[in-house]
This record gives C-alpha cells, sequence and structure tokens, in this order.
C-alpha cells in the first residue's frame, strides 16, 4: 500500500529570487572584471611601446607619407644650410675687400658680365645709386688688383683689367726686386722680359710697382735666351674670371 504525503510547507518567492539574484551579480562582475582588466592591461601596453614600435603600427601607406615628409623637411633644412653657408662666405670676401685700404675704399659692385660675354678683359659691374666710382679707380678682388674703371654711368661701371691685350702696367718682382713693365695678352695672361740677375722662380707673385703688396699675376713660365741678357716671362691672372662675384673700387693716393 503506497501513500502518499503532502507537505503543508509552500517554498517561499525569495528563497529561489535571492539565488538567482547572486548568480546574476556574480557572472556580471567576472564578466566586467575581465573587461575592465583587459582594457587596463592594453593601456598600460599602449603606454610602454617605443617610437619604433608605434610605427609599426602604421599602415604601409601612412609609413611612406611620413617618409616623404621627413625627406622633404631634410631637403629644406640642407638647402638652408648650402644657402647659409653660400652667403657666410660671400659677406667674409666683402668684408676682408673692404678692409683693404678702408681710407681709400670708394665702394663695391657686383658682377653682373665677365669674358666671353664682355670685349676681351672687361668686366661691367653694377654699382649703387649713391655710388662715388669714378674713371681712374682701382678695382680689386681681395687683395689681387685686378683692373681700372674706364667708363662709369649712373647703374654700372666698366672695368678694363689690367690683362687685357696691349695693356701694359709697371709691376714688381723678383729677388733682388726688379720693376718690369708687364704687357696683357688677354685671357687673364701677361709677358715681360726681366734682366738674367733678376732671381724669380715659377709661382712667384708679381705684385703693383708702387705699394708692392698688391698681387697682380704669379709667374707661369721663364725663358731664357743665350744671346740676350734679359729673360722672357709669362704670367697670369690669380683668379679665375668665373670666380669674381664682387669687386672693390679703391682711389688711389694722386686722385684723393
Amino acid at each position: 500500500m503506497i501513500m502518499h504525503f503532502r507537505s503543508n510547507k509552500r517554498v517561499k518567492p525569495t528563497a529561489v529570487i535571492v539565488p538567482v539574484f547572486f548568480g546574476i551579480v556574480f557572472l556580471v562582475a567576472v564578466f566586467f572584471h575581465n573587461t575592465l582588466f583587459g582594457y587596463l592591461t592594453a593601456l598600460v601596453n599602449l603606454s610602454s611601446v617605443s617610437k619604433t614600435d608605434q610605427y609599426a603600427l602604421l599602415s604601409k601607406k601612412d609609413l611612406s607619407a611620413r617618409l616623404v615628409e621627413a625627406e622633404e623637411r631634410l631637403s629644406r633644412v640642407s638647402y638652408q644650410a648650402v644657402l647659409y653657408t653660400i652667403l657666410f662666405e660671400e659677406n667674409k670676401k666683402l668684408e676682408r675687400a673692404l678692409a683693404l685700404r678702408p681710407d681709400m675704399a670708394v665702394g663695391t659692385g657686383r658682377v653682373i658680365a665677365r669674358p666671353p660675354r664682355t670685349h676681351f678683359d672687361t668686366f661691367l659691374v653694377e654699382l649703387n645709386a649713391d655710388n662715388v666710382v669714378r674713371v681712374g679707380d682701382q678695382v680689386f678682388f681681395e687683395n689681387f688688383l685686378l683692373g681700372e674703371v674706364v667708363t662709369v654711368s649712373k647703374q654700372s661701371a666698366r672695368v678694363s683689367l689690367f690683362s687685357s691685350s696691349g695693356t701694359t702696367i709697371d709691376a714688381r718682382v723678383g729677388a733682388p726686386s726688379g720693376i718690369v713693365v708687364m704687357r696683357g695678352l688677354g685671357g687673364g695672361s701677361f709677358v715681360f722680359d726681366i734682366p738674367d740677375q733678376v732671381v724669380i722662380s715659377v709661382g712667384d707673385p708679381i705684385t703693383d710697382q708702387s705699394q708692392g703688396t698688391h698681387i697682380i699675376a704669379f709667374v707661369d713660365s721663364i725663358v731664357e735666351h743665350p744671346d740676350s741678357t734679359l729673360k722672357t716671362v709669362r704670367a697670369y691672372t690669380p683668379v679665375s674670371f668665373s670666380n669674381i662675384n664682387y669687386v672693390t673700387f679703391v682711389r688711389t693716393n694722386s686722385d684723393l
């Protein structure tokens, strides 16, 4: 005989809801804990990424764009550095030129035309509006005496170099120092005769006759003549015409 017993106790709702509620809370806590932990870990890892590692996160396109931008900046900096160096050297040359004879220098000018664009050994020099340059002023590049002014206008001066064909100039050379008359041959070259007893060598400087301090040319070759007491010397201008961008005008003592 089977007997059925029925319990008169009723299950309270809270007995079911409370465990379920705490279970849900537990699951939510576990989920957010993992998510928050992962987020914080990612932040820590990101903050510890080095500069190089950051580039590794970029696409090839972004890396290429950054490389092009960096090269452009480097090119601009390099160009500015070169330009600064050129301007610095030009300023130094002008400073040396102006210090040549501070009591006699009457100004400087930029060479705007030179051989072969000009006739023979001639420079065309640009002048400032307030220039005081006049015909006969000597023309220097640094400490090298090149020639003299032959014509002057409001904006320019024409300079005839001492090496112009047919031009003659008194100069000093050798030991003991001898006075010679150099004749221009054109193209920056000269020729002159000198007594055998004057000792000179290839490469010796030839200076102006009056001061003896400003170089006009250097000895290039020496030809001795057995039947003569003279030897023939060829000389050349100490600087290439293409390297002369500025010149200084100097007034001689007789013109002051």
